[in-house]
């Protein structure tokens, strides 16, 4: 009998799709299903041996900010295969039919936190970017000394915390434009529920006369051998160097009692240049993030690019598991725009997963082609590490 790739139907998928997300993650039942809940029954999948469900992909709509603007993207979490399916080419089908749906909806990119890496490349997900935990003593945050408040966050002040992450966020590439799936993991991560802080913006120049200008969301994670503590942050975003400074100093003032200040990044977080004294700053590996191109011509539109940059980039395309990707393209790139046609002469030739590494940033297109995978002149080279410069240092969701 044939895999069926088909949407989640709770009345009768329910208690399988949980049976199979907690073997895949070690998960507890009601917590499973509050998860799979809260994300919305209308974004899960299946794939079904007969008639009950052998499989499961959550999707988790949302954006991805490249070149400074918003591209429609979808997150991939809670792939679980049934210990009895496993090793007979389930995932694989999941995920490829996966991809031809996000097609059909339109979707340009797709982006995930690998279990394995080596499936998500055979269907054409590469490495991206980093997911790094940064560990910094409190200590070597100044206290506080400005007049700028700080106060609790409320619910009222929710669009201008949107705002003030938006305008911190949309120069980062890699960083996510968050939907309600990912401001709950900020404010109620797996941990545990968070404090929320908020300074108000002084400076109109920032965010707006009404706009908040820096904010934090954490919880205190107790040693209880020393009662010491850790501040392990959830979200920590400033729009204006007198906020940030204020939102550090805020900080520092937890120093008496507590060790390091612990949140997730890129390479680094911005705000820790702002340090006088950073050696303590300890950084570990915890993933890499992978991205996937579902709609090249899509994709390359929807990025933004540097405005002084005018160029076009011809690419010779190989997608086996999306063919309509594959072929030559050429991108123009003008005014911060770019435009895609079909044709060119092919001087730049990738694999799909190098053409979703080089647009992420996360190597140069010269490192690529070490690795084999990007194929090119000096040239063509240099234009593509024009096209695709990054910033990708900073924020960095976990999904």
């Amino acid at each position: 009998m044939p895999l069926l790739y088909e949407p989640f139907d709770p009345a009768r998928d329910l208690d399988e799709a949980v049976r199979i997300l907690c073997y895949a993650f070690a998960g507890e039942p009601d917590g499973v299903k509050d998860w799979i809940s809260n994300a919305g029954f209308a974004n899960l999948r299946v794939v079904r041996d007969g008639a009950a469900p052998v499989a499961t992909l959550l999707r988790v709509p949302m954006g991805q900010f490249f070149g400074g603007r918003s591209v429609p993207m979808v997150g991939v979490a809670g792939v679980g295969v049934s210990p009895v399916a496993r090793g007979r080419g389930v995932a694989r089908t999941l995920m490829t039919e996966s991809l031809r749906e996000m097609r059909r909806d339109g979707v340009p990119i797709s982006a995930l936190y690998p279990a394995t890496s080596t499936l998500y490349r055979r269907v054409g997900y590469e490495y991206a970017g980093l997911h790094l935990e940064h560990r910094l003593p409190v200590s070597r945050f100044r206290p506080a000394r400005d007049t700028q408040p700080v106060r609790p966050f409320t619910q009222s002040d929710l669009p201008a915390l949107k705002a003030c992450y938006t305008a911190t966020a949309m120069p980062c590439d890699g960083a996510l434009d968050r939907g309600d799936y990912i401001w709950n993991r900020v404010f109620n991560p797996r941990s545990g529920p968070c404090a929320g802080f908020v300074i108000d913006e002084l400076s109109p120049d920032a965010c707006g006369p009404d706009g908040i200008g820096a904010y934090v969301f954490f919880r205190q994670e107790r040693d209880p051998v020393m009662g010491r503590h850790d501040i392990e942050c959830s979200d920590l975003v400033a729009a204006s160097p007198r906020a940030a400074r204020q939102l550090l100093g805020f900080l520092g003032e937890f120093g008496s009692m507590a060790n390091d200040l612990v949140i997730r990044a890129g390479a680094i977080h911005p705000l820790f240049a702002l340090c006088d004294e950073p050696r303590g700053l300890r950084t570990i590996f915890r993933e890499y993030w992978m991205l996937r191109i579902v709609d090249l011509a899509a994709a390359l539109t929807a990025r933004g690019y540097s405005s002084w940059l005018s160029t076009s980039l011809d690419l010779d395309v190989r997608d086996e598991t999306l063919p309509e990707n594959a072929g030559r393209w050429r991108l123009r790139v003008e005014g911060g725009r770019g435009t895609v046609e079909r044709g060119g002469d092919g001087t730049l030739r990738c694999d799909i997963r190098g053409l979703a590494s080089m647009y992420a940033g996360f190597m140069t297109p010269r490192a690529h082609a070490v690795l084999g995978l990007v194929e090119g002149n000096d040239p063509a080279l240099a234009v593509a590490a024009a096209v695709f410069g990054s910033n990708s240092a900073g924020f960095c969701d976990f999904f």
